[in-house]
């Protein structure tokens, strides 16, 4: 009898000859089946979705102490394996049984007939023995010894593992970052506190600039608000005291722009044609 579990010859069960029998099993085999699995890196051959049907079938055959096939209708199947489309289930099935890990056969909805499944060992793999594969079987002191093999274990993992996995098309789900979003990982940088100026900074940035403001009344004017430029917390001193060397303030009634009461609140003189430009000024709070 094959792997497979077919049979040249007729069965007790008197099926006639070619038709797949059920293979006998010896205990715990769904253990020793899923080492195997591990050890070869079948996952990188025939997917995770295969590789954990192949798990699902096994393990199932233990639980029914190896009387027989598995049968499952495919809507059982499919949440069993993680799976919620006809066709990811059926190319699973396809690349684990064309690798020699497992065998199907179909089975008829129409007449309430179940598929048939039970796991099987490719050719060549029969002998391989299913020893730990994990860290503890790495090189002692440089030397492999008679229970090691440097065929079966590849140095650091990579060789027969997840860069063959990458080569052949099926990116590792393997990662060491805990995040597979790093943009959204990136913590933002929380804005600096803003920093009441004193009077002499002020006084010293509007003689840089020969803007000819009044720092004492720049300062009277936002410390009499908040420091807030219209509804919003200032965040640039230095930009509101360029916005009032833009709009002319601080230079008096000379150039119609106006001047400010003893309180820090400024009283506006303009003309007709420039109220538009006042209204907006108190709307933006630079007034």
């Amino acid at each position: 009898m094959t792997a497979t579990g077919r049979t040249n010859k007729p069965s007790c069960n008197g099926k006639p000859m070619g038709v797949p029998v059920y293979p006998e099993r010896p205990r715990f085999f769904a253990h020793r089946y899923c080492r195997l699995l591990t050890k070869t890196c079948a996952a990188q051959d025939i997917g995770h979705i295969a590789f954990v049907l192949c798990v699902t079938i096994a393990h199932q055959e233990d639980a029914k102490r190896y009387r027989g096939a598995v049968t499952f209708f495919n809507e059982q199947l499919m949440p069993l394996v993680g799976v919620t489309k006809w066709d990811s289930l059926d190319r699973a099935r396809k690349r684990a049984a064309a690798a020699g890990w497992l065998y199907y056969e179909a089975g008829n909805r129409g007449k309430r007939k179940p598929g048939r499944y039970w796991v099987t060992i490719p050719a060549g793999l029969d002998d391989l023995d299913d020893t730990p594969c994990d860290e503890s079987q790495s090189p002692e002191n440089g030397e492999w010894t008679e229970s090691q093999s440097p065929s079966q274990y590849p140095a650091k993992g990579e060789r027969e593992g997840e860069r063959e996995g990458e080569r052949e098309g099926e990116l590792s789900t393997l990662t060491l970052n805990p995040n597979p979003n790093p943009k959204r990982a990136r913590a933002r940088k929380p804005a600096a506190a803003f920093i009441e100026p004193t009077l002499g900074e002020v006084t010293a940035y509007c003689r840089e600039r020969k803007n000819g403001i009044d720092p004492a009344k720049f300062i009277a004017y936002y410390a009499s608000n908040g420091w807030r430029v219209g509804r919003n917390p200032m965040k640039n001193w230095r930009a509101a005291v360029v916005t009032w060397e833009k709009n002319g303030f601080e230079k008096g009634t000379e150039n119609g722009h106006g001047s400010y009461k003893s309180n820090g609140k400024r009283t506006l003189h303009v003309g007709p044609g420039q109220r538009h430009q006042a209204d907006r000024c108190e709307r933006e709070g630079t007034v």
